[in-house]
């Protein structure tokens, strides 16, 4: 099974806004829960089932959800993932002349 690996960086001017996003913890990977509809994640290209390498700059495989909420939380006006998404299906699109 092959995989992209996606970078996620978003911007804030306020803390009130929202990034739009939950984790959870599968095994020793931590997971992108849910994206909420025009949320900052969604519109910076997250997606649910999203695999978390790295967070913030900082390894994330082993690390806790718990860890990787802190990290974000602690972030005022940017955060930056980099991201797994497997690929379960191929599509082709059939040419015609």
């Amino acid at each position: 099974m092959s995989y992209e690996t996606i970078s996620v960086r978003m911007n804030r001017s306020d803390p009130s806004i929202r990034w739009g996003f939950t984790l959870r913890q599968q095994g020793n990977r931590i997971v992108v829960a849910t994206v909420d509809r025009d949320s900052l994640s969604d519109k910076a290209g997250m997606k649910s089932g999203d695999e978390v390498d790295t967070v913030c700059g900082r390894n994330a495989v082993n690390m806790s959800v718990n860890e990787a909420n802190s990290i974000v939380d602690s972030s005022y006006q940017e955060v930056h993932f980099n991201l797994r998404r497997w690929a379960l299906s191929q599509l082709f699109r059939a040419e015609t002349n």
